[in-house]
């Protein structure tokens, strides 16, 4: 038989508190040695990608404790370990419980003649060994009353979840129920099983069928027919090399580039509730119900990409504060990909667009900011040529840890002067 090796006992070693579950302690424990929760589940997990029972074996050896203290801890993981039985041993129990209950019959029968013998209180107590309250309890009633129930643990619940849930199956129906419950262990550290959202989510999204499989092929492109100004064939230019790029990025062909209309708003709405955490946001999270659009954001200043009438992502481009003095700059405030969609070269198609977008509004600069934590997203803009131009230091108070601002720019069209600039920051 082969054994699978048990994992290393993580550095921070935490005390369960009291009426824990195995899986608030999981979480915890993950949250505290810096892991993703998903992550550490996989590892104390037998197969499923952490998504069965937690073995209890594992998690005794990642706390740094023993397999009985840790089902001691917790007995729901005793329960579901199904230890072998022998033969018997089910009647057993049934006929002790059995004889128990006609001892405490016997017994209740004797309190109350000789209470009605007259015999004191405190006799009884010496003579049967039991207290007060059996006495009173027996002379109220001959039938003992049902054995006590030791209270059961209940499992986490989706309570305060189901909004979250809701809104990244708006944004994005086909999502996996592995990815939604994956997303709310590690964006919203939640302390719930993956039976509670794979049933919640079933019952959302009842017998109708998943969205068609996409089926990949050309796009064709228009054709620019003597354009009347140079605006307006760069326009068409750029639109084609949205397209034209699609066709060359794995899994992206049929994907298209257009800006949003007001008939988009629920679904961005969606996509900006579903993917807030931390990381990404210095604000803490605004109700489901927040308008996408207002008097900062309107939907010419909203680029989104779409397949098949489902909106993918979108990124927001609008021109500077400072409008007399800093015409010739767009500013990113704005940029967000579906999580079912993450992954897939989406963003980088949205920064094509908005490059291309930028040029046409005859734009000189991009500047945009991003929080220091989130390294994903400045990597994809060094990627597309941003530069870092400034960072303010411990700018915001996320989760009790200061978190630095960082000021990115694109310089669309760079002179001579400005490129060897640039070049000099960079090296230095």
């Amino acid at each position: 038989m082969i054994i699978d090796s048990l994992p290393a006992p993580l550095p921070v070693r935490l005390r369960p508190t009291p009426a824990e579950t195995a899986e608030s302690f999981v979480l915890r424990l993950a949250v505290a040695n810096h892991l993703k929760p998903s992550h550490l589940r996989r590892h104390i997990t037998p197969g499923r990608r952490g998504m069965g029972a937690i073995d209890p074996d594992k998690l005794a050896a990642v706390s740094d404790r023993t397999t009985p203290v840790v089902l001691r801890m917790f007995p729901e993981l005793a329960a579901r370990r199904h230890p072998p039985r022998r033969p018997g041993v089910a009647t057993e129990q049934r006929n002790r419980r059995q004889r128990n209950d006609d001892a405490k019959r016997q017994r209740y029968a004797a309190i109350r003649a000789d209470a009605a013998a007259g015999m004191p209180g405190r006799a009884i107590e010496r003579k049967h060994n039991v207290g007060h309250r059996t006495i009173q309890a027996a002379l109220k009633s001959p039938v003992p009353p049902a054995r006590k129930e030791y209270p059961t643990r209940e499992r986490a619940r989706l309570h305060g979840l189901i909004p979250h849930i809701d809104a990244v199956l708006a944004a994005t129906p086909a999502m996996p129920v592995r990815e939604i419950w994956e997303h709310l262990l590690n964006d919203h550290h939640a302390a719930v099983t993956y039976e509670s959202v794979r049933g919640y989510v079933a019952s959302r999204r009842g017998p109708a069928p998943r969205p068609p499989l996409l089926v990949i092929g050309h796009t064709e492109t228009p054709a620019v027919t003597d354009p009347t100004t140079p605006r307006q064939a760069s326009s068409v230019v750029s639109q084609t090399s949205w397209r034209q790029r699609s066709l060359y990025m794995d899994g992206l062909a049929g994907i298209g580039i257009r800006s949003a209309t007001e008939s988009d708003e629920r679904a961005l709405a969606a996509i900006d509730y579903a993917t807030w955490s931390t990381q990404v946001h210095p604000v803490p999270l605004w109700p489901l119900d927040t308008l996408f659009f207002n008097d900062a954001t309107s939907p010419q200043n909203v680029l989104l990409a779409h397949e098949d009438n489902h909106i993918l992502g979108y990124v927001k481009l609008r021109p500077s504060l400072m409008p007399a003095s800093g015409g010739h700059v767009q500013e990113i405030n704005g940029f967000a990909v579906a999580p079912h969609h993450q992954g897939r070269g989406i963003g980088h198609l949205l920064l094509d667009a908005v490059h291309q977008e930028a040029i046409e509004r005859r734009a000189r600069r991009i500047t945009l900011r991003v929080l220091g934590t989130n390294t994903r997203a400045q990597a994809l803009y060094l990627a597309h040529g941003y530069c870092i131009e400034g960072r303010l230091v411990g700018q915001f108070l996320l989760e009790d840890r200061y978190v630095d601002d960082v000021l990115m720019a694109l310089e669309t069209c760079p002179t001579i002067d400005e490129t060897s600039r640039r070049t000099a920051v960079s090296q230095d």
